[in-house]
């Protein structure tokens, strides 16, 4: 009897200690962020979603005024959260380098809010990161080296910030960038050629920043690359002829004085700027195939109809 109560007692501290107070501390990050207190848990709370043993996955707090101040430390405690988004929500303060501890994190969305500091090189300790939106934010300082860690990441971008310093070389570890946007920011120095080793880039925005030196003919490798936006810089010399590679190219935006007059610009090819019509083209002329043969349906099937009265009036 005396084993059997001790062995209860053991198994209700442990699961007290790594159970329910697991899940409660998740807890504190959000009541924190929304500025409430413990009487309701933070998953049955509006954004929040909690998998069957009650550990946070997603949050998903944008557009929400009662958002309290900034992101406290505690966010690193969330070791199952896959979705932080909090946009539109006036979040203030900088990222905390606590952020780094979400080893599961897929989707980090902090757009449109008002942080502030710098981006925290622990960021790229987020190995299986896809999506990173931080754009239209106040943030400063430089893009750490470390963001080249993230090799899984998909879509990235930091675009409408007062980042400084040089785009850092270490990008071209991240092979499956889809989306790369670093406009209207202060960066500086050349455009690193190691960006013409991005295969799957089919949007790529460098526009309204200081960047100087010529435009890199690596570029011209990216055969994915739909839109591009070199513009609002100080790039000189000229479009580089691989350019002329840019298949699937359909707009592209640099300043005037990377060509020597109107004439010899650079302009996405005919094949590319026809893309839409040959689209528009082949529908209308679907639709038309579809009406021809709707008449002829239609007309066989009166023919027949008027073939069969015929005869039921002959027998008549």
């Amino acid at each position: 009897m005396k084993l059997f109560t001790f062995y209860f007692i053991l198994t209700i501290t442990i699961k007290f200690i790594y159970g329910e107070n697991t899940t409660d501390k998740e807890c504190i990050p959000i009541d924190i962020l929304l500025g409430k207190d413990d009487s309701i848990h933070c998953c049955q709370r509006p954004g929040i979603a909690c998998d069957a043993d009650g550990h946070i996955k997603e949050i998903h707090l944008n557009s929400t005024s009662e958002l309290n101040g900034s992101i406290p430390p505690e966010i690193g405690n969330l070791s199952n959260l896959e979705t932080l988004s909090i946009s539109e929500s006036n979040l203030s303060g900088s990222i905390p380098p606590e952020i780094g501890s979400l080893s599961n994190l897929i989707n980090l969305h902090l757009e449109n809010d008002n942080l502030t500091g710098s981006i925290p090189p622990e960021i790229g300790k987020l190995s299986n990161l896809e999506t990173l939106y931080l754009s239209n934010n106040n943030i400063t300082g430089s893009i750490p080296p470390e963001i080249g860690n993230l090799s899984n990441l998909k879509e990235l971008s930091l675009s409408n910030n007062n980042l400084t310093g040089s785009i850092p070389h270490e990008i071209e570890n991240i092979s499956y960038l889809f989306i790369f946007s670093f406009s209207n920011n202060n960066l500086i120095g050349s455009i690193p050629p190691e960006i013409g080793n991005l295969s799957y880039l089919r949007f790529l925005y460098l526009d309204h920043n200081n960047l100087t030196g010529s435009i890199p003919p690596e570029i011209g490798n990216l055969s994915n690359l739909m839109n591009l936006y070199l513009d609002h810089n100080n790039l000189t010399g000229s479009i580089p002829p691989e350019f002329e590679k840019l298949s699937n190219l359909y707009y592209i935006d640099y300043d005037s004085n990377l060509c020597d007059s109107t004439d010899k610009c650079f302009k996405p090819s005919p094949k590319r700027t026809s893309y839409k019509k040959t689209i528009i083209i082949v529908i209308v002329l679907l639709i038309i195939i579809f009406i021809i043969l709707l008449i002829w349906y239609l007309r066989k099937k009166n023919r027949m109809e008027k073939a069969k009265t015929n005869i039921e009036n002959f027998e008549f």
